[in-house]
């Protein structure tokens, strides 16, 4: 048990020092609500299936509990999926160069930062206990907050073609997104205002 905690104390750390103290020095508050979101996710997974934190089995929360976290597998698969392959990036995949709106893009807004919070309640719900159900909801309020304020940074950043994409596009509710119609095409940067250049990360997570 000693041995998961000091892990878990790595691997916070690592996501200090690489992850969130880099985005704090770059003013992107997005990225560090990010950082520890996805954190939290994690310490959640190490948590609960490694046995060090005993959870109730109650069968109907279970399968609950896997739908959302194949909802969530999909959510998050299909966002890395569609920044490489529509995102033209200059890096692995998140340093894109087009604003990227089709796809799961079309039906919601944050899709990774959606399945990250869709993932760790699905996890607590398989997984019922006090604990979970407080890392669930932290790393839920975590990924809508990083949502909101990566909207408010991509503004800044590229101006007019993303807010006309937040008219279309609902923030992370996912079931008006189906009701929309195709979505459109990707945007390149070429469309988008002068504030975004080739390299910046024109795409929401």
């Amino acid at each position: 048990m000693t041995g998961v905690y000091i892990g878990l104390a790595v691997m916070w750390a690592v996501f200090l020092i690489t992850w969130t103290i880099p985005s704090v020095r770059r003013g992107e508050p997005h990225e560090v609500l990010e950082s520890f979101g996805l954190g939290s996710l994690l310490s959640l997974v190490v948590l609960l299936f490694s046995g060090t934190w005993d959870a109730a089995a109650v069968p109907g929360l279970r399968i609950a509990g896997w739908l959302l976290q194949a909802a969530a597998a999909v959510l998050v698969v299909s966002s890395f999926y569609n920044l490489r392959k529509r995102g033209r990036p200059t890096d692995a995949w998140e340093q894109t160069t087009v604003l990227v709106n089709a796809s799961v893009y079309g039906r919601v807004r944050h899709p990774m930062y959606l399945g990250t919070g869709v993932w760790a309640v699905g996890i607590a719900l398989g997984h019922p206990a006090s604990g979970s159900a407080l890392i669930a909801a932290a790393c839920v309020v975590l990924t809508l907050l990083a949502s909101v304020k990566e909207n408010s940074y991509n503004l800044r950043k590229f101006g007019e073609p993303y807010a006309e994409y937040m008219k279309r596009v609902p923030l992370v509710n996912v079931f008006r997104g189906l009701r929309r119609p195709k979505p459109r095409r990707a945007i390149p940067v070429s469309g988008l205002s002068s504030a975004a250049t080739p390299g910046q990360e024109a795409t929401p997570r």
